[in-house]
């Protein structure tokens, strides 16, 4: 899943940074 998610956001790097942190929080 971080693999597609960071495919699908490799042009939001932005959207990428905020998705891991809420991963990590999670």
């Amino acid at each position: 899943i971080r693999g597609s998610l960071v495919r699908k956001c490799s042009n939001g790097a932005v959207l990428v940074k905020p998705s891991v942190k809420l991963e990590g929080s999670k």
